[in-house]
């Protein structure tokens, strides 16, 4: 995360006795129950972060029109033994909402249950109208870093240009860093790896994440370059990804312009689980209470 940032804000916060405390923002969210979401907008200096939560349909007909949603509902997650809170909402981020009939025995029963038809990367079949989603409008050119919760890394992780509706390109157009269940160092704690692969370069193994194959859960910071006036959407092709925290660096073509020359040399070190670290240690650091990256 970048040391002088112009913009931050946490979706989710400790308080005194370390309990996870979602945002105001969320805690105070509209639930549109006649239509099955909720929409969060948070506005900052330089970017504006609107979430979409959704949910399923509890009640629908064959013609996919809804009488009665299931609960939506924003909660709390937590990485406890590296501080890492988040808030997730509910849905699965469809495109369209198709309606299935329920066979029972080989025969139609006259009931439905919900189908679904999810984004494709080439930006073919549109972008999600519900179920969870994040959406970041810049006002002027420079990087995001949000942080993000994957439980399920196996899923696809899509950053789209919503102008164009199509995927952007893992570890060209935006990076991925932070912890993998999983992969850790030496001594058995939890790994930092800068720039998290993806399973593969092409198809569908390009958006799934892991040195693991896209087998565990994830939880680290997305870091994407913003051009002015342009939005950008974040979502997991069909499970709910979370969100820790949003920082917005205007003016910088991307997380490696930013310096760590103003910080006092002889201060402690400190990695993102709050341990403290030798004077020369690489990644994402913290010194004098402030981030700054080391390679």
């Amino acid at each position: 995360m970048s040391a002088n940032a112009q913009d931050y804000y946490a979706a989710a916060t400790y308080d005194a006795d370390k309990n996870v405390v979602m945002a105001e923002e969320f805690q105070n969210a509209v639930i549109d129950t006649q239509n099955g979401k909720s929409v969060v907008t948070v506005d900052l200096t330089n970017v504006t972060m609107t979430a979409v939560g959704g949910t399923t349909p509890k009640e629908i007909d064959k013609d996919a029109n809804v009488s009665e949603w299931n609960a939506i509902e924003w909660k709390t997650g937590n990485q406890g033994d590296i501080e890492f809170p988040y808030v997730q909402g509910t849905g699965n981020p469809y495109v369209k909402l198709l309606a299935e009939e329920v066979i029972t025995d080989g025969q139609p029963t006259g009931t439905y249950r919900p189908a679904y038809e999810y984004y494709e990367p080439d930006g073919s079949k549109g972008l999600p109208v519900s179920g969870l989603y994040y959406e970041f409008k810049a006002k002027a050119e420079g990087t995001l870093v949000l942080g993000v919760w994957i439980n399920k890394g196996n899923r696809k992780l899509f950053v789209v240009d919503k102008e164009t509706q199509k995927a952007l390109t893992p570890n060209v157009d935006y990076t991925l860093d932070g912890y993998e269940n999983g992969v850790t160092n030496e001594d058995g704690t939890k790994a930092y790896t800068m720039g998290i692969p993806t399973k593969g370069t092409e198809g569908d193994d390009l958006y799934i994440w892991g040195a693991k194959g896209g087998g565990q859960a994830i939880w680290g910071w997305l870091n994407i370059h913003m051009k002015a006036d342009q939005t950008y959407m974040v979502f997991l092709h069909s499970a709910q990804i979370g969100v820790s925290d949003v920082e917005f660096e205007a003016g910088t073509s991307g997380i490696n312009d930013i310096t760590n020359n103003t910080f006092d040399a002889d201060a402690p070190v400190y990695n993102l689980a709050g341990q403290r670290v030798s004077k020369d240690a690489k990644g994402i650091l913290i010194q004098n209470g402030k981030k700054f990256i080391r390679k």
